[in-house]
């Protein structure tokens, strides 16, 4: 899908699939990660999270 005009003007990428008619799901998180996910070890660590 190309970027809608209303993406780009608010800088949310979830309005992407929305204005393409796409349901989108959110959910609250449970556990919220210590920091930033920034290196291949930072994402090694939240993946064993969700195994």
């Amino acid at each position: 899908m190309q970027e809608h005009p209303l993406e780009s003007l608010e800088k949310l990428e979830q309005l992407r699939p929305l204005a393409n008619g796409i349901q989108i799901v959110i959910d609250r998180a449970s556990v919220s990660p210590e920091h930033g996910i920034d290196t291949q070890q930072d994402l090694d660590r939240i993946r064993k999270l969700f195994n």
